[in-house]
């Protein structure tokens, strides 16, 4: 029940800060109709390219092959005052530069001072903002001018325009949301760590290297990324996001494989996935060492095997549960919301209508955090049954152990099982080999029911008059053994007669047996036999000296004090 609230309470914590971002975003800040895309010659000045703007028909247009696009934004009427001033943010695009201008009433155009290292912003919505220049005049056009640009959605996509002091608010709060999730990631990660130091589950491990990755993911995506490595353009920083993302790609399903039971899902489709998975990663290595090579097809390749992945996940998890699979219900509980943000994601990066804000590009951190509360109790459950089902099977294989090694009418020994134990350890043993005298004549005379009813008999006072620690065995149909230490009681085997001969249960016949004493070191199988023949030959010369009486094996290894007994 506690662990339950602390988990709602981080949930509510969360959703709340970023309620708040949701909230306040408004304040302050102005969006900007999508820009009209101006392909241009590297050397262009922008008042040329703005007289151009009229070429193309409005929106977003199809980017060509020169290696400068310009996004305008017209039509506009911003006063940009020292009092207040202006910054024009948009989503993080794919490019090797970037310049933002400004178009003023006066005709004049000026450029932004914030260079693209100041722009990139750390743990922030995926964004940049440069500084507009402020000036009297008020501001009638925003230009962007983008080199090697890669991007279907357009240039400067989801473009605003916000105070300083809108953007300070939404840069603290956003610090607390990444403050809270990145805390909950990492607190979940140590303590799945210390899980497997004492459990050693290979899912957990496994678990650890995918909360790694996704820890890796957001890292870079947060721009906190910025901290370590100042030098980093964006372009690079969305080289790495694929790379990441690959990774999770990669590890996410080999934790569902080990997590759920096994052969629970079929080899084919943990190799189809992987193979998805291997794909998507090529293709983020390739970006990354080329990010200009073949971008188009290499984004094709990223989301395509994003998409594969999951769709082969969902499969795999639809089969388990067709299977009976109890482990991944609990797995779906946790993964579910994460996977179909990422399939979201897919759509948006294909170029399909989705939802596009500040809230989209923070939802992948929310999914994850949720992923990670909900598969930490998931796996302690998992855990549990895993255990449960040990204990169960270790009770299953006792039972089964003590069924293959015991006689089932008497409880003894079986021969298999005595002879295993007989040659365990190196010190000398005593054989004391029995069988019921003229055991045919009361199977004749008074039924099998009898008879079997004269073994549990004779099998109990054996046991019972047999000391701690002696083996106990049915050898035969009417033979039996005890095993014990040479040093034990000389005349035990005498003992041991002379209880079965008193009336072993009331009405039945009189019960006697005879008597073979043997000694050996017995440490093989070998040992065995022949220690086993000797006190063989004992019990037939009992048995042919009138029966109901002991005789002691003479052979080159017995002990002297059976040889003079």
């Amino acid at each position: 029940m506690r662990i339950a609230t602390i988990l709602w309470l981080w949930l509510f914590a969360i959703c709340g800060a970023a309620s708040a971002v949701h909230a306040r975003t408004p304040d302050g800040r102005v969006s900007l109709a999508p820009a009209c895309v101006v392909s241009a010659p590297a050397d262009e000045d922008v008042a040329s390219v703005y007289a151009r703007r009229h070429e193309a028909t409005g929106g977003i247009q199809p980017i060509g092959k020169a290696p400068v696009q310009w996004g305008i934004f017209d039509r506009l009427s911003l006063a940009n005052l020292d009092t207040e001033p202006l910054r024009f943010v948009h989503a993080i695009s794919r490019e090797s530069g970037e310049e933002v201008y400004t178009r003023h009433a006066d005709g004049r155009f000026r450029k932004s001072s914030t260079t693209p290292a100041q722009a990139r912003q750390i743990l922030s919505s995926a964004d940049v903002r440069f500084d507009l220049p402020r000036s009297d005049s008020p501001i009638t056009a925003i230009l962007v001018r983008t080199v090697n640009f890669q991007s279907e959605r357009g240039v400067a996509p989801r473009a605003a325009v916000e105070t300083h002091a809108s953007a300070e608010r939404t840069a603290r709060l956003l610090h607390l949301i990444y403050g809270l999730i990145g805390g909950l990631l990492l607190t979940l990660l140590a303590y799945n760590l210390m899980l497997y130091a004492v459990l050693r589950h290979r899912f957990l491990l496994i678990y650890c290297l995918t909360s790694a990755a996704m820890l890796g993911f957001g890292f870079v995506w947060s721009g906190a990324v910025f901290l370590v490595f100042p030098a980093m353009t964006t372009s690079l920083q969305a080289s790495f996001n694929f790379l990441t993302v690959a990774l999770v790609m990669l590890i996410g399903p080999a934790f569902q494989f080990s997590f759920v039971e096994h052969n629970a899902i079929p080899r084919w489709l943990k190799r189809a996935i992987y193979g998805a998975g291997w794909v998507l990663l090529a293709s983020a290595l390739v970006r990354l060492a080329r990010p200009q090579f073949a971008w188009q097809a290499m984004d094709m390749l990223s989301y395509g095997g994003m998409f594969a992945v999951v769709c082969g996940v969902l499969i795999a998890a639809a089969i388990a549960w067709r299977n009976g699979s109890r482990a991944i219900r609990i797995y779906l509980l946790g993964w579910i919301s994460l996977l179909l943000m990422v399939q979201l994601r897919v759509l948006w990066g294909l170029g399909y209508e989705t939802p596009d804000s500040q809230m989209f590009d923070m939802a992948p951190f929310a999914a994850m955090a949720i992923e990670a509360l909900i598969s930490t109790v998931a796996m302690v459950m998992r855990i549990s049954a895993l255990q449960s089902e040990r204990d169960e099977a270790r009770v299953m294989h006792a039972r089964m152990r003590i069924l293959a090694e015991t006689d089932p009418m008497t409880g003894l020994l079986n021969r298999r099982a005595f002879v295993e134990r007989a040659q365990l350890g190196s010190h000398g043993k005593r054989l004391i080999l029995t069988d019921i005298d003229r055991f045919k004549a009361i199977n004749d005379s008074h039924g099998h029911d009898v008879g079997d009813r004269v073994i549990i008999a004779v099998a109990h006072a054996l046991r019972n008059a047999s000391p701690p620690g002696a083996l106990v065995g049915r050898i035969g149909g009417e033979e039996f053994a005890v095993l014990v230490p040479a040093d034990a009681t000389i005349d035990l085997a005498d003992r041991l007669r002379i209880v079965v001969e008193t009336p072993a249960f009331d009405g039945g016949p009189p019960v006697t047996i005879s008597a073979g004493v043997a000694e050996n070191v017995v440490t093989s199988e070998a040992d065995w036999r022949l220690l086993y023949i000797a006190a063989d030959q004992a019990l037939y010369e009992a048995k042919r000296a009138g029966r109901n009486r002991v005789k002691y094996a003479f052979a080159a290894l017995t002990k002297p004090s059976i040889a003079g007994a």
